[in-house]
């Protein structure tokens, strides 16, 4: 049985650690909140909009997708990170099982005479 954790496996997880960590912080929820709430302005923006030039429109349609795109991405990358940390976790748990709860369950070895 192989406890311990390669380099890789160990820096990769000091790494997806700290972003753990980090958006479990009441901090992290304050930046989440303000991102939201800027892309929901700049799109209450280029909603509300009566001005009657289009490049006006563009630009703040332009602002308000930069916004989402930012923010989807920050939230994609944090579930994909929180993803990898709970594999690797997986993958040494099942490391770390003695032999005998790995085979339970299968078939019965018959006994040679």
């Amino acid at each position: 049985m192989n406890s311990a954790l390669d380099p890789v496996e160990a820096q990769q997880l000091a790494e997806l650690r700290e972003i753990y960590v980090t958006v479990s912080t009441a901090g992290w929820q304050r930046i989440k909140k303000l991102m939201e709430a800027q892309v929901e302005d700049a799109h209450e923006d280029m909603v509300g909009n009566i001005s009657s030039d289009p490049m006006m429109y563009m630009r703040l349609q332009l602002r308000w997708q930069q916004r989402e795109a930012m923010l989807r991405g920050v939230l994609e990358y944090i579930g994909n990170c929180d993803k990898q940390r709970k594999m690797i976790l997986e993958e040494i748990a099942e490391r770390e099982k003695p032999m005998e709860e790995v085979y339970r369950g299968g078939p019965e070895l018959e006994e040679v005479a």
